[in-house]
């Protein structure tokens, strides 16, 4: 598995963030150790910060990015191609560092419940599976589905985010998050889809160690998903039934 290191990089202009292991290691250690210990210790004597304003510039910036990325990778007339799949590419991948936000808004807000395994999964992955995409697949191809999915995923549930902090009730209806958490369900069922169909390519010469690291991340996200939406809209839903 390691071997994947040895390989020479997929594109010869090693961007910022991109020339090795390193940052995206790093990075994603300082996230986990302030988000776990380091911000909760700071936080421990003080009163939960607002961050209205900041919430709603971060919310409308993400549905911008995302909306504006998932634009551009529907165009079919592009030309000078693989340099522009080079922009949207790492536009994407930084984007996963930018979403560290979430999770440190919630630290300084101490909205602490919200800080599930999950969620914490997921943000830290995904900054380390696009680095090794762009590291051993490179830009377009195969990952460009994914970040074509994910980023409208991503562009609907800012969205989301913003319309609810504006109307209380919309934050209290129960309806909308159901629906986000399906089409992330959905997202990544297309996602497998889309890999097992282009293994079955006869031309296909993906490496089948990242190609691996994406089948696994797709079943593990769509058990952790599923398992949430389960308890919180299902089962929860049968609980109050029954009362």
């Amino acid at each position: 598995m390691l071997d994947i290191f040895n390989i020479p990089h997929a594109d010869p202009l090693n961007l910022p963030l991109i020339h090795g292991i390193g940052p995206v290691s790093i990075i994603t250690g300082l996230y986990l150790l302030f988000i776990l210990k380091l911000g909760r210790r700071f936080m421990e004597k003080r009163q939960p910060y607002q961050l209205r304003g900041i919430l709603k510039f971060y919310n409308l910036f993400q549905v911008a990015y995302n909306g504006i990325l998932v634009v551009m990778l529907l165009r079919p007339w592009i030309t000078e191609r693989k340099k522009w799949e080079r922009i949207l590419g790492y536009a994407y991948y930084i984007n996963k560092y930018i979403d560290f936000l979430d999770t440190i808004f919630f630290v300084l807000r101490k909205k602490y419940k919200q800080i599930t395994i999950l969620h914490i999964a997921h943000h830290a992955a995904m900054p380390i599976i696009s680095y090794l995409t762009l590291r051993i697949i490179g830009y377009g191809g195969l990952p460009a589905t994914f970040v074509a999915l994910n980023t409208f995923v991503h562009a609907v549930m800012y969205s989301y985010y913003y319309l609810a902090s504006q109307d209380p009730n919309l934050s209290r209806s129960i309806g909308w998050k159901k629906y986000i958490t399906r089409l992330q369900i959905v997202q990544f069922i297309l996602g497998l889809s889309h890999i097992f169909w282009t293994l079955q390519q006869e031309d296909c010469h993906v490496n089948k160690n990242i190609i691996n690291v994406f089948i696994a991340s797709g079943i593990f996200l769509i058990v952790m998903f599923g398992n949430f939406y389960i308890r919180t809209y299902v089962y929860s839903k049968s609980k109050k039934s029954k009362k």
